[in-house]
């Protein structure tokens, strides 16, 4: 069987590890390195007095949409990934193994329509939680954390 490097296309978990691995090697919450990682210019829109919200799409891969939100004083980012609508992912596709232990279990009932639970990851300082739905076990979103020290 061909290897991924020998031009067969990756699984779908191959796939989001390799974006989670990029994002999770940013370094500093800065605009420019999430524009660089997902290929794509974000757009701004809105802003608090604390934060600015930018959205961007992804024409290929598992995720279509998502969200950077960047604080005003460059110390926090948080990144959200929205898998595409036509391809489900289920939990049993990925490979969350290269993410470590599971550092807490989140419940959310209110998450139509089952309810879902996000499992957090503290990788290479960046927590990252991938949510699934709690029965269905289909892959709702990705996020991911950075919080720099003041």
């Amino acid at each position: 069987q061909p290897r991924a490097s020998e031009g067969t296309e990756p699984s779908i978990g191959q796939a989001v590890n390799r974006i989670i691995d990029r994002l999770v090697r940013i370094r500093v919450p800065e605009f420019a390195r999430f524009e660089q990682e997902l290929g794509v210019p974000l757009r701004l829109t809105s802003e608090n007095p604390h934060w600015r919200f930018y959205s961007f799409a992804l024409t290929r891969g598992p995720f279509a949409r998502g969200e950077v939100r960047l604080s005003k004083t460059g110390s926090r980012a948080l990144l959200s990934l929205e898998p595409r609508e036509d391809r489900a992912i289920l939990e049993s596709d990925l490979d969350l193994r290269p993410w470590g232990a599971v550092r807490s279990i989140n419940p959310n009932p209110g998450i139509p329509p089952e309810g879902a639970d996000a499992y957090a990851y503290s990788v290479r300082g960046v927590l990252v939680w991938f949510q699934l739905s709690h029965r269905s076990r289909r892959l709702h979103g990705v996020a991911l954390h950075w919080s720099m020290p003041p």
